[in-house]
């Protein structure tokens, strides 16, 4: 009395399969084989579509954040700015006034002694 094994059980993690142990051809073998390439593949494409996912999501991260450190740079340049050039009109007004009593006292002036 002989015992010869037919088939394997094998398990991994996720995987249970029956292994033969007789081949009848090269074929078979592969057959058996083409579900794990498949799977391989499609872990392998898994994995490119992931790191091109978080490659794109630091990006668009990368870039709100420079927007929002512009935007707030400008917020406070706007501040800063916008008193400066409310000083600048105030100035010029001043300017204004002076030269138009300037001038209406040096044509007074002009006009009085000729």
């Amino acid at each position: 009395m002989s015992i010869n094994p037919v088939a394997f059980l094998v398990v991994q993690e996720n995987n249970v399969k029956l292994m033969p142990v007789d081949h009848a051809s090269c074929v078979d073998r592969l057959l058996d084989y083409v579900p794990d390439l498949m799977q391989k593949m499609n872990d392998m494409f898994n994995k490119k579509i992931s790191q091109k996912e978080e490659k794109d999501k630091k990006i668009l991260y990368d870039l709100k954040s420079k927007k929002c450190k512009d935007n707030i740079t400008n917020i406070d340049k706007s501040a800063e700015v916008q008193g400066q050039e409310q000083k600048v009109q105030e100035n010029e007004e001043k300017m204004k006034k002076q030269n138009n009593i300037e001038i209406t006292e040096s044509d007074g002036e002009v006009f009085g002694e000729e």
